[in-house]
């Protein structure tokens, strides 16, 4: 499977610079408010698969503003720290009052070239789209090689075709993100280094004020609107306002794809 190499040093730069900007608002979307239902949903869901052990040592790569990794580490009764790899210095700024929380800042394809760390159970939630395509089969052997024997992956995205009330051009960027990996490429990938894969989809009713809703757009919540300028998003944000004129709270649905891979 050949693909167009993409500078990661530029990938990750230009994904940095998204992070730097919309950190001070990250954790009051939807998506990463603290103690919420959606949270205890979504971490009900890792542990079920990530199978933590309270003496294991985690990993959260890509870990934000670190506020799932300190919730995952007390709903699991960690007694060791989560290590938290986030190439945003400006996210792991907010993460440093947190508890269980052992900060670390690099990016992922850094990371994984370090062969002197190892541990049990690795967690990349919602950040595998950052990844450029080529770099995948690297990141892949450097992760493989870091765990230990029965060590777990897991890897939490989120499929091609979504059901938000995102204006058109933000859909038709959320494919350009996600075409290059999607499950299929994903697991083959980790089946390629070594890993057992299986993979499964969950769903979450979501409800959200829908002035909540454009209001995150406004924000650029996700790096998705980062390919929007300020002009071209308020247009966008019009058009729902348009779409969406009869309602004030909108209803759809969350779909989570959960990818386990065990070192065998």
């Amino acid at each position: 499977m050949k693909m167009k190499k993409q500078n990661h040093k530029d990938f990750n730069s230009q994904t940095s610079i998204h992070y730097a900007n919309v950190s001070t608002s990250y954790n009051e979307s939807f998506f990463t408010e603290d103690g919420s239902d959606y949270q205890r949903w979504q971490l009900d869901r890792v542990l079920h698969h990530l199978r933590l052990q309270p003496t294991d040592q985690a990993i959260d790569l890509g870990c934000g503003t670190g506020v799932f990794t300190s919730a995952l580490y007390t709903k699991a009764g960690l007694t060791k720290n989560i290590l938290a790899v986030e190439p945003s210095q400006s996210m792991l700024n907010l993460a440093q009052t947190l508890p269980g929380i052992a900060m670390h800042c690099s990016d992922a394809q850094s990371f994984v070239q370090d062969r002197t760390i190892r541990y049990n159970k690795i967690l990349m939630n919602g950040v595998i789209h950052h990844i450029p395509p080529a770099d995948l089969p690297e990141l892949y052997s450097g992760i493989y090689r870091q765990l230990h024997q029965g060590g777990i992956l897991l890897t939490v995205t989120r499929p091609e075709i979504v059901h938000y009330p995102f204006f058109q051009a933000a859909l038709e960027q959320w494919l350009k993100q996600t075409r290059a990996h999607t499950v299929d490429i994903l697991a083959k990938y980790m089946e390629e280094t070594g890993f057992s894969v299986s993979y499964q989809t969950y769903y979450y009713p979501v409800q959200i004020a829908k002035n909540k809703w454009l209001e995150m757009i406004r924000n650029r919540f996700w790096s998705t609107f980062s390919y929007f300028n300020d002009e071209e998003l308020e247009a966008g944000i019009t058009k729902l306002t348009t779409k969406y004129a009869q309602t004030d709270v909108l209803k759809f649905e969350e779909a989570l794809i959960f990818i386990e891979a065990v070192k065998n």
